[in-house]
């Protein structure tokens, strides 16, 4: 028996039909990017530029488009077109006061990574450092039991209303956006943690928003040590409304 016609219908059937189609999706197009120039009335060139600096660059891996101040008091902006509405449509609200809006105040959080580690007994007064958190260490131990408790972190961060602010330590690297709610007069903030550990591989992650009185003691998170008796670690933040200058 010959197997020739075999072959050559297989050989007629690659060719009418070719190789299978490529169906990988082409990446998408960056959106095209627009500059737009703007008329701003001086007294409100802060406030807008804040805004910008916000609606803008929320994050260093997110930036959407760019402003700079231009002669003649206004602001040009680069960005989609999509951006350029949102921008128009913020501009013909607060673009054109004639008078300034009070000073923003300055928000200050400060952030505290502590481990405790279970006791016996009560070990008696916390350390110096720890003492701003006396109260709430004093909670924690009512709740976990009697600890050693150790700093292992602390960072401070001071940012205009509104605005981002950013900082790292040996320990604590952290990102946020805090503001006061005019209608409470609470802070709220959106705050982005990171905590680098001794154990290699450990670097646990948060986000978060939150809602604090003024100098309001709040615990973020509680975690595990990972080991038998190694006790946990406590993240806790503070935020206080500075007074104008």
């Amino acid at each position: 028996m010959s197997f020739r016609p075999a072959c050559f219908a297989a050989l007629l059937l690659t060719a009418c039909w070719g190789p299978p189609p490529d169906r990988t999706a082409a990446p998408s197009a960056a959106p095209e990017l627009e500059l737009v120039t703007y008329s701003v009335a001086p007294a409100a060139s802060p406030k807008v530029q804040g805004i910008l600096r916000r609606l803008l660059r929320p994050s260093d891996d997110d930036a959407v488009g760019t402003y700079a101040e231009a002669p003649g008091g206004r602001i040009a902006v680069l960005a989609p077109a999509t951006v350029q509405s949102g921008v128009a449509a913020m501009l013909a609200e607060v673009g054109t006061a004639e008078s300034a809006d009070p000073a923003p105040a300055n928000l200050r959080f400060t952030y505290w990574m502590v481990s405790g580690t279970p006791a016996d007994a009560q070990p008696g007064p916390v350390s110096a450092e720890l003492r701003p958190l006396a109260d709430t260490l004093a909670a924690i131990a009512g709740w976990d039991g009697p600890q050693f408790f150790r700093l292992v972190g602390h960072t401070t961060l001071t940012s205009i209303d509104g605005d981002r602010a950013e900082a790292a330590s040996r320990r604590l690297q952290v990102a946020q956006i805090a503001s006061i709610d005019p209608a409470t007069g609470h802070i709220l903030a959106d705050i982005d943690l990171e905590l680098r550990l001794d154990s290699p591989g450990s670097s646990p992650e948060m986000e978060t928003r939150v809602q604090l009185q003024p100098g309001q003691t709040l615990i973020l998170s509680t975690l595990d040590g990972g080991d038998a008796g190694s006790g946990h670690f406590y993240l806790v933040v503070r935020a206080d409304i500075l007074p104008a200058a």
